[in-house]
């Protein structure tokens, strides 16, 4: 288990204890938001909990500790073996609280059928992919608890989307972001208990420090969606995913 000094050392990249300097090179998916996750997971007390999309740990480690605290668990979802991010969790103490799943989400939540306290979706980028998993994780949310999207954006105030306007397959950019929206504008108004909240905040810079426009638009962060408790009121009752 990590304490809070080798945990933050980890996100800042400077090595202490366990921590190694292959660690740090493999923590590269998400650098910089790691504490986020840890906080938010932790703040809400969060003991089950879904990684969608696992890649090489970024976002399993702050999701592990949290559930370690917590006296929770972490199921983590990818169709690739992922062997990076398994040999960090092996490093860093969490087997026990660890279950790793190589297959497709769909196919998890055909078996998984228990209430989630925490999801993280960062896996298949497309919109059609992006819908079903939020419905997954939405339907199975219990009150207070958090679903937190990667890869969100601010879009044109001219973007919108109908059945004849979807993302340009095989355009990264396209397919990722404007997909991630896209599924996001329609699977959130399907949950009135839902409130969400973008968080743009994971800039991508070019070498002389300007921020990069790609075909409009910002590149971006996280955003978090937060199903109410049964007696609180609606946070945003107008929703609107896209600006």
């Amino acid at each position: 288990m990590l304490t809070d000094e080798q945990f933050m050392s980890w996100y800042r990249q400077k090595p202490i204890g366990p921590i190694t300097e292959r660690d740090i090179e493999l923590a590269t998916d998400v650098q910089g938001t790691q504490p986020l996750l840890y906080f938010l997971c932790k703040g809400i007390k969060a003991q089950k909990i879904i990684e969608i999309g696992v890649a090489d740990g970024s976002t399993t480690i702050p999701l592990l500790k949290a559930a370690k605290e917590n006296g929770g668990m972490v199921w983590s979802i990818d169709p690739s073996p992922c062997e990076d991010a398994k040999r960090l969790v092996s490093a860093f103490g969490y087997d026990d609280i660890w279950k790793f799943i190589q297959t497709k989400s769909d196919e998890f939540f055909l078996t998984y059928k228990d209430e989630i306290h925490f999801a993280c979706i960062d896996g298949d980028h497309s919109w059609v992919q992006v819908e079903k998993d939020a419905h997954n994780c939405l339907s199975r949310l219990a009150e207070g608890g958090m679903v937190i999207f990667h890869d969100i954006t601010i879009l044109p105030k001219e973007i919108t989307y109908d059945s004849n306007n979807l993302p340009a397959k095989g355009n990264y950019d396209e397919e990722c972001v404007h997909g991630i929206n896209k599924a996001l504008h329609l699977a959130l108004p399907k949950y009135p208990d839902i409130d969400f909240l973008p968080i743009i905040w994971e800039l991508r810079m070019k070498n002389n420090g300007q921020m990069k426009i790609s075909q409009g638009y910002q590149s971006a962060g996280f955003a978090i969606a937060r199903k109410r408790y049964s007696y609180e009121g609606s946070l945003n009752p107008k929703l609107k995913i896209v600006q």
